[in-house]
Formats: structure tokens, C-alpha cells, sequence
């Protein structure tokens, strides 16, 4: 959790899968403030995320950059709503 991002390691969705091959609970903290492609996504969800947690800090764009200096909002909901609907589909 407070030792960086998560979605900036590569090599994520193979740890994801190694992970929950051996059953072992994976749980994710995200920020989710830049852009996330839907195919990184799907691979984390296809290894087998247990948990993921939205840090979405506030309730629009002045808010949320009270916490998160330099912080998207707006990509922050769309890839928490992404994820929703892409898990909803697989």
C-alpha cells in the first residue's frame, strides 16, 4: 500500500496469477489517477484479483487534488467504473 503504485510494476498481472494459482488472497490499493488500458485490466482480472481498493479521495477534480497533488479524478472513476463493467463481462 504505501510504497508506490501498484499498476506501474509490469510484470502485475503475472504476480496476480502466481499468486492466486497457489491461493493466496491478492489485494490491490490504486490510486487509479492515469490512464489505464482496458487489456491490463482484463489480465489482472483473468489472474484472479481478489480485492481492489479505489482511492478516490475526494468528490470531484479540487477536491481529490487535496489529497492527490497533480491527481485525475476523472481517470480515477473511469478506470474504477472499467474495471466494474469489464469484470461484470468476463
Amino acid at each position: 500500500f504505501n510504497w508506490g503504485e501498484p499498476f506501474f510494476n509490469p510484470e502485475l498481472p503475472r504476480l496476480i496469477e502466481y499468486a492466486s494459482r497457489r491461493r493466496i488472497t491478492t489485494v490491490i490499493s490504486s490510486n487509479l489517477s492515469f490512464k489505464l488500458r482496458d487489456e491490463v485490466i482484463r489480465e489482472v482480472i483473468r489472474g484472479g484479483l481478489t480485492y481492489l481498493t479505489g482511492a478516490i479521495d475526494g468528490a470531484d477534480q479540487a477536491t481529490y487534488e487535496v489529497y492527490r497533488r497533480g491527481g485525475k479524478f476523472d481517470y480515477a472513476v473511469a478506470n474504477l467504473r472499467r474495471f466494474a463493467e469489464i469484470k461484470r463481462e468476463m
